[in-house]
Order: C-alpha cells, then structure tokens, then sequence
C-alpha cells in the first residue's frame, strides 16, 4: 500500500497540501488574550515547516468564556491581526484552522474579576442556594429539569 501522508486532500472545499494537520494545543501566547508575534511566529514556523494545517488553540467565543490569561479572545478588533497571521500561514502553503470554546464552569474568578464570570446555568431560574460560596467554579445541581 502506497504512503499517502504527504500527498493533498480535501477536507470539504479546502485543499490540503498534505494530510498532516497540527492540532490544537494550547500556546499561552495571547498578552492582552490576543494574538501577539510569539503566536505568529510559531505559527508561521509551523507551516514554513510543511504541515498541511495548523491549529490556533482554544480561542474564547465571549470574555467569560476564557480560563487563562495568555489564551485569545475572539472579537472585531482582533480581526486584523487574525487576518495577518492567517495570511502568513497561507503564504507557506500551508491552510489556518481555530479551536473555538467557551470553559464554562472551568472558569477563574481571577480572569474575570472586572466584568462577567459565569455564576449559574442559564437553565436555572434563580442562582443555587449556595451561589455566595462559588469560587469561581459551578458545582452542577442536583437536579436540572429543562422545562423550568
């Protein structure tokens, strides 16, 4: 049987130039959650180096969604330097893909103690009795019931 890593594919309508793809591992390079040149150039190495498709890990989908200091929060004024990295890893060869999440309970009060850590699920109609002792972290109730 032929080797066939190193020869392209589709993945729908994109091309890869080969069947390896890095996948998503969280760099801890986003000062200010988001991309600084440390992640350009990391990424830019990565595929300078040949992989067919590199990953930018674990990008927040909203501020309360991020669980680290040093990990990117996707918004409009960040577009721009997406944009630069993204046209970067395109110009050696390679194509851009983004791991997108939220932490949920997982998140630190530290990472949010100016605006909006996650508190409670949405489903429950009131905080859980015991919402003044969270650390930052939801225990999930005993009980959820999604016609409350």
């Amino acid at each position: 049987m032929e080797n066939t890593i190193f020869t392209p594919c589709k993945i729908g309508p994109i091309e890869l130039r080969n069947r390896s793809i890095r996948s998503a591992a969280f760099e801890n390079m986003c000062s200010g959650n988001r991309p600084t040149q440390m992640l350009f150039d990391y990424h830019t190495a990565v595929a300078r180096g040949g992989i067919g498709m590199t990953t930018i890990a674990y990008a927040a989908v909203s501020r309360s969604g991020l669980s680290f200091d040093g990990q990117l929060w996707m918004r409009p004024e960040i577009v721009p330097e997406l944009r630069r990295l993204t046209d970067a890893i395109h110009a050696e060869g390679a194509k851009a893909s983004i791991q997108l999440g939220h932490c949920g309970n997982m998140t630190r009060r530290s990472i949010h103690a100016d605006c909006c850590a996650p508190r409670w699920s949405s489903l429950l109609k009131s905080p859980p009795s015991d919402a003044a002792s969270l650390s930052g972290a939801v225990s999930a109730p005993a009980r959820m019931d999604a016609t409350t």
